[in-house]
């Protein structure tokens, strides 16, 4: 994993008063399923984890049932440029695969695993947090600190449906600048 770049401090204040970050959306994810009937193999790419879990989901009723998987790999990257790489193992269980998932619940063992020392040295820690604090990978709500700028206060304003413009207008703009 490489580290993280520096994010503007951008925030929203939610219907609960609380103080949450504008999270850096994705820009595409790519699949390619590695395993399967030749008929289904191949390469997909999407603009959001919505459409990336609905995507599999529905290569999940060619998938192996009984314990097995097809093997896929898998790119994100966000809109300033940062990619994250790994593989997700898709089974025929009947559980909707969540691709934001599988890589929050991988990120949350490098963070909390008291064993990860093993395998992960503390800049792993560091950025495995970083990039569940700032990047959208659908873990909801994270907090920010105080003095962020609020962008949209959702007490007052209402919903229209637009949060992923907002996220695209903050960092869309840093990444074209750089």
């Amino acid at each position: 994993m490489t580290k993280t770049p520096d994010l503007p401090k951008k925030a929203y204040r939610g219907v609960d008063g609380g103080l949450y970050r504008v999270l850096v959306p994705t820009s595409r994810i790519w699949i390619r399923r590695a395993e399967g009937y030749h008929a289904d193999l191949g390469e997909w790419t999407f603009d959001t984890f919505a459409q990336a879990n609905a995507h599999l989901g529905s290569a999940q009723k060619t998938a192996p049932k009984g314990g097995g998987y097809d093997k896929h790999d898998f790119e994100v990257e966000w809109v300033d440029g940062f990619t994250y790489k790994g593989r997700f193992d898709l089974e025929n269980n009947g559980v909707m695969p969540s691709l934001d998932g599988h890589i929050r619940q991988f990120l949350t063992f490098i963070v909390e695993n008291p064993r990860g020392g093993e395998i992960f040295d503390e800049d792993d820690r560091k950025n495995a947090a970083h990039l569940l604090e700032t990047y959208d990978v659908g873990q909801g709500t994270v907090a920010a600190p105080e003095d962020w700028e609020v962008l949209r206060d959702y007490r007052s304003e209402p919903d229209t449906g637009d949060f992923r413009q907002i996220q695209m207008d903050v960092f869309a703009s840093r990444a074209s600048e750089a």
